[in-house]
């Protein structure tokens, strides 16, 4: 009986350490999937900063040459 009750002891001990590996690899996939879904984000968001830039760039350079026009026009 007491040899039971000490193979039950080192049998829980041991089980603990595996259950508590098992929650950290859970944990490190939980984050690395967290991880790649704001890489993804990012992504996309720096793509739509690069055209938003762009289109302002279009748009200065549109104004430019509009004000460059309208004073073309105040001269003649």
């Amino acid at each position: 009986n007491k040899d039971l009750k000490s193979r039950l002891a080192s049998s829980e001990v041991l089980q603990k350490p595996s259950a508590n590996v098992s929650q950290l690899e859970s944990r490190i996939q939980e984050l690395q999937d967290k991880l790649q879904a704001e890489e993804r984000e990012k992504s996309v968001l720096v793509s739509s900063n690069r055209k938003l830039e762009r289109k302002v760039k279009e748009l200065t350079i549109q104004i430019d040459d509009e004000r460059q026009h309208v004073n073309d026009q105040k001269d003649q």
